[in-house]
């Protein structure tokens, strides 16, 4: 029964062991997504920024070759 007992317990630690290395994973890919999802917002907000300069530039463009056709 003691041998019992005894494989019963190292099989819980064992057990634990594994759950407290499990959760600690958890944590960090949790915080490595964050990272990521602030990192792809950050890239997102340039883009867009990026985005909205090449149409006010072609806007402009438009504008420009509008007025050089007026005057020739």
């Amino acid at each position: 029964m003691t041998d019992e007992l005894c494989a019963q317990g190292a099989f819980y630690c064992k057990n634990r062991a594994a759950v407290s290395r499990n959760r600690q994973v958890g944590e960090r890919n949790s915080r490595a997504i964050a990272f990521q999802a602030r990192t792809l917002q950050a890239h997102e907000r340039r883009m867009n920024s990026q985005q909205r300069q090449i149409n006010e530039n072609h806007e402009e463009m438009k504008r420009a070759a509008a007025q050089s056709a007026a005057l020739a």
